[in-house]
């Protein structure tokens, strides 16, 4: 069990401020640290009323910001019932003095920013992009929730309700991980958490384009559009590919096919498949790449595609990525240089002359 009031006086009497926020469809039971984030299962939670007592009573119909919180629906036992993102952030790291519902949105997202972050690790993992309903709920939200988010904000003065209408075409989740996290499950010292800590010096250049590519990653799967899915995609693999440095398609593509081929007819395969997938024409010219037919051409990749055929990309897609991204972590502490060197000699390796 963890005592939620005791975790908020041990860090509000190091001078920091706690956030605690519903996030439902991660855990079928215990606990899970992630990033200096807690997620608790429901039945974990211990001694979270008097902090939802203190928070309902400092509610006031003269602060528009709490006026409006009661619009959303929010109430005690959303965080009772629910599986709650517990952390602490310095008091000068985020600002909490809110007065008006654009102010609470703004925080609510900031908030529901540093939990989300902090499972980008697990749903590489264990969530895939043709699989929706395995996700969990974006932090800040709960089932039936309309779009709307919340949290309480604890201090070393009172303990304040925060909720809001949350914007963008995000989905909320779908039903869930249900993680066992019993201790000794090895979710919390997986081999690739390292990543997780901004502060770990062994993490290089190709190490923080893999934590940040994680992050793009994860706020697709989210994406409630098939086509800004694929567009995502597609702008992954180059920023996997050269980071921020701008390199045609047609370039970018070598570096990512040879983390994916296991030998030269592999390549030449995904050359022809990424050709499609981007700015293939036909032997009349006309454009019949998927990307350029959308960017271009305003096509949707539901209108080329139908529903099996969509789902059957995205499982595709995300396999490559994933090839990708695990590779590149074992290499997080080189420089970007240093991994296209290396990149030629894999392709050298299988036979592909560079």
């Amino acid at each position: 069990m963890i005592d939620v009031s005791r975790f908020c006086l041990k860090h509000v009497n190091q001078g920091k401020n706690v956030a605690i926020l519903p996030a439902g469809g991660l855990l079928a039971f215990g606990h899970l640290e992630q990033d200096n984030v807690l997620f608790i299962h429901p039945e974990s939670v211990n001694n979270l009323e008097p902090l939802l007592a203190i928070a309902e009573g400092e509610s006031s119909s003269a602060n528009i910001a709490d006026f409006s919180a009661r619009f959303t629906g929010i109430t005690p036992e959303v965080f009772l019932e629910n599986e709650i993102a517990v952390f602490a952030f310095n008091a000068d790291e985020i600002e909490i003095n809110i007065t008006n519902a654009f102010e609470a949105i703004d925080l609510l997202n900031e908030l529901s920013e540093k939990a989300f972050n902090a499972l980008n690790i697990i749903r590489f993992i264990h969530c895939r992009f043709n699989v929706p309903e395995t996700l969990p709920f974006i932090p800040g939200q709960w089932r039936n929730s309309n779009g709307f988010m919340g949290a309480i904000i604890v201090t070393s003065k009172t303990a304040r309700l925060i909720a809001g209408k949350k914007g963008g075409a995000m989905m909320v989740g779908g039903l869930g991980l249900g993680l066992e996290a019993y201790e000794g499950s090895g979710y919390q010292n997986h081999e690739y958490m390292f990543l997780l800590d901004e502060n770990n010096k062994k993490v290089g250049e190709v190490g923080r384009i893999v934590r940040k590519a994680l992050h793009i990653l994860n706020k697709a799967m989210y994406a409630n559009d098939e086509t800004l899915k694929f567009i995502t995609l597609m702008a992954l693999f180059e920023y996997l590919a050269t980071g921020c440095k701008y390199t045609k398609f047609e370039k970018v593509r070598s570096k990512i096919q040879v983390h994916i081929a296991k030998n030269e007819s592999e390549y030449h395969f995904l050359t022809n498949r990424f050709r499609q997938l981007t700015s293939k024409e036909d032997l009349d010219g006309i454009k019949t790449g998927y990307r350029t037919r959308i960017i271009h051409g305003g096509a949707l990749i539901d209108e080329m595609l139908s529903s099996e055929e969509r789902n059957k990309l995205f499982y595709e897609l995300f396999g490559y990525v994933e090839k990708v991204i695990k590779d590149m972590i074992k290499d997080s502490y080189l420089s970007l240089d240093s991994l296209q060197e290396k990149r030629v000699a894999m392709m050298e390796n299988i036979g592909i002359k560079t």
